[in-house]
């Protein structure tokens, strides 16, 4: 991908005008055939690693059987297709330019997209290559051993303006791809649409709120908190929790008016890409937990259990007086421990995904909003931390003594 933005820089020197018989268009269509080259190079390897993440899963001992979510994700599927060659398809590209004194045809090419047409869909190349990249991020942090704090980085930080920018070229799309005309929606598909764009206002909402709510922890100290008298601390550090509450009961109960839809269609199979993603698994025990409470009898227990404490620090040092900006729940599930924030975006990001493209519902609003939300990011340094020693002992005994309980 780093070679396809190279051939892109390359290709914003010329506009489309240029784009004919001569020097400027024969080298217009060379780079063209390179970018298509570069991207189709990405599918394959995104298709391989498929078989080479299956090889690892079963060397380790863990087997392969959560790559099904990875085989049935239909961008994957897609790009099995168009990796092997799709005979018969009809393949184009457009030019998006950069316009320049508002006229069209006067500025330089932007970037070029490519498309295939698969049945009565017509990808974007790009958008699977993008999409795959960070579904492939999410599998393999959740679901590997693997050692990919590089790969998730770079993937988390190029990625990060994915969601607005498929909000702009979904608009290119409409305007250059034929589109089926669709048969009308009855009047309870119609009701589940509006459900299920309810349901993502909401967790926009929520995601919202809480970077709304985040920086007033600043006016507190570590020292601050320490004194059991700072009932306002607790109080706002309370209601940045409950945001999170909301919006993870909104994310995990989506599920039900999507299994609706699909139900509709005679596709509720396909829901197993998000059912069986170990973040979502994780959201709805605990889900399940704070409507229902503790489990017991060696069932499967998501709890809240450690708050850390994110400072920043003014000194070299240390001190009591270093202002607070963030207060991250951890989550203990079988004695492993993980980030609430961390679950809370990458099941946003799942849900993201899944419905644009599996249900291809006008859901540009959500994404704009989540989009807005990921951009803010850009620039800030992530939170890192070594664990306590001896937390990791304590997670797991106390997730041991629950699976002992006697609760029905």
């Amino acid at each position: 991908m780093r070679q396809r933005e190279q051939l892109r820089l390359k290709l914003t020197t010329y506009s489309s005008a240029d784009y004919k018989p001569g020097a400027a268009g024969a080298e217009i269509a060379r780079l063209l055939v390179a970018i298509s080259n570069a991207e189709n190079a990405a599918l394959s390897e995104l298709v391989l690693l498929h078989d080479d993440v299956a090889a690892y899963c079963r060397a380790d001992g863990k087997g392969d059987s959560d790559l099904r979510i990875v085989a049935e994700f239909s961008p994957f599927q897609s790009a099995k297709k168009i990796a092997s060659g799709c005979p018969g398809s009809k393949r184009y590209y457009v030019f998006v330019d950069k316009l320049g004194d508002g006229s069209a045809g006067l500025g330089s090419i932007h970037d070029v997209r490519f498309f295939v047409n698969l049945g009565t869909r017509s990808w974007q190349v790009l958008e699977i290559i993008t999409g795959l990249l960070q579904f492939w991020e999410l599998f393999l942090r959740h679901h590997t051993t693997l050692g990919l704090t590089d790969f998730s980085r770079d993937v988390q930080s190029g990625l990060l303006g994915r969601v607005t920018d498929t909000v702009f070229y979904e608009a290119v799309n409409r305007q250059l791809t034929p589109i089926p005309v669709a048969a009308a929606a009855g009047a309870s598909v119609e009701v589940l649409q509006e459900e299920i764009s309810q349901r993502l206002g909401n967790v926009a909402f929520y995601l919202e709120e809480r970077e709304i709510l985040r920086p007033g922890l600043e006016r507190y100290t570590g020292r601050m908190l320490c004194e059991a008298s700072n009932e306002n601390a607790k109080r706002d550090i309370t209601r940045i929790r409950n945001v999170e509450k909301g919006l993870l009961h909104e994310l995990i109960h989506l599920r039900d008016t999507v299994r609706k839809w699909l139900d509709k269609k005679g596709r509720a199979s396909e829901l197993a890409v998000v059912e069986g993603f170990r973040p979502f698994r994780i959201g709805a025990n605990l889900v399940n937990v704070l409507k229902h409470g503790v489990r017991g009898r060696n069932q499967d227990c998501a709890v809240i259990e450690l708050d850390m404490h994110v400072f920043k620090r003014v000194g070299r040092e240390v001190t009591p007086d270093d202002n607070l900006l963030d207060v991250i729940g951890y989550v203990n599930y079988n004695g492993e421990l993980f980030s609430l924030t961390q679950l809370i975006e990458d099941i946003s990001q799942l849900w993201e995904l899944f419905l644009r493209q599996h249900l291809q519902l006008p859901l540009t609003d959500f994404r704009v909003r989540l989009g807005t939300i990921l951009l803010s990011r850009q620039g800030l340094s992530s939170y890192s931390a070594p664990v306590p020693t001896g937390l990791e002992i304590f997670a797991q005994h106390s997730a041991d003594r629950r699976k002992h309980l006697d609760i029905k």
